[in-house]
């Protein structure tokens, strides 16, 4: 269920030259508004904040560098560790039970080959690719209040082919960039067997930045918006499944979709050395918790081979 601990998608359009690093370490939080309970129990029932309430953090480590001297192609991975806490109440036929679910996970590693289209403009091609550290099926085995446990993901293989495009101005001092992707969300899953089905989407983002000194600020803005019930409807045999999604606008009601909006700023200690934080606001959501994201981390910017 950390939805909400990503801070950016990786990379960007501007591909690193053979040798050229970006490295980070940094921990993010995610807190929810409302918290959307597991869809096989309940189907995207919602509870107000401070009830069903979800707090995950991720500690991660973030890299990207240049491989290719012929052209520019490089390679971008995040790492991460999950801990995620759920404050629940749960009704029985006798009694209202109050409790807290705490779980430690690897979380959602993620992998981005990508090339660049073309050596003067900064347009890019990659292949984003989300592959789970964990098993959602052993994930609070054996609990009474399993339903209530904070997940780190769906534990499926995601595939996201994405262009991305960019521009900078004001001598340099400022840029925007975007991107567009196919979300692939298959039914790979790690070490389970399950009915479960998740729909495509698009994947978009953009941001928008400048640098005044050593600081740069910038504002990003993401979302994932599924094909189902905005391209096309989909139909389910299950009848509970059916109406979940006639509830849900015709939305699936499994696949999460959510787009959020926030800053994000660089502090640079030495040349190469930099402090950084981000906040996130989620303003939409469907089948996922709307909350707020903030995260902190300590960045390496160099050559770390080759170059003149």
């Amino acid at each position: 269920m950390i939805w909400g601990l990503i801070g950016a998608a990786l990379a960007g359009p501007w591909t690193r030259a053979e040798g050229s690093a970006y490295v980070k370490t940094g921990a993010d939080y995610y807190r929810t508004t409302k918290y959307v309970l597991p869809a096989e129990s309940g189907l995207g029932a919602t509870g107000d904040f401070g009830t069903n309430a979800f707090f995950g953090h991720q500690y991660s480590i973030y890299a990207e560098v240049g491989v290719s001297e012929a052209w520019p192609i490089q390679i971008a991975a995040r790492l991460p560790f999950t801990v995620s806490r759920v404050a629940f109440s749960a009704a029985d036929s006798v009694n209202i039970v109050d409790g807290t679910s705490t779980n430690y996970r690897g979380g959602d590693m993620e992998l981005m080959p990508q090339v660049a289209l073309t050596k003067k403009h900064p347009i890019a091609f990659g292949l984003g690719m989300k592959l789970p550290l964990y098993n959602v099926d052993h994930i609070c085995e054996g609990s009474i209040y399993r339903d209530f446990c904070g997940r780190p993901g769906d534990g499926q293989l995601d595939l996201t082919p994405t262009l991305s495009a960019g521009a900078s101005f004001l001598k340099g001092k400022a840029w925007a960039e975007g991107a567009v992707g196919y979300r692939h969300r298959t039914e790979i899953f790690r070490n389970w067997t399950t009915t479960r089905a998740f729909v495509d989407g698009l994947a978009v983002g953009a941001t928008v930045g400048a640098k005044a000194g050593p600081f740069i600020g910038m504002v990003r803005a993401d979302a994932i918006r599924n094909f189902t019930g905005f391209v096309y409807q989909k139909k389910y045999s299950d009848p509970l499944v059916q109406q979940a999604a006639d509830r849900n606008g015709g939305q699936d009601p499994f696949t999460r979709q959510s787009a959020s909006i926030g800053p994000q700023a660089m502090a640079f200690l030495t040349d190469h050395l930099a402090l950084e934080a981000r906040t996130s606001f989620d303003v939409w959501a469907r089948s996922t918790s709307l909350g707020v994201g903030f995260g902190l981390g300590l960045s390496w910017n160099g050559q770390l081979y080759g170059g003149s």
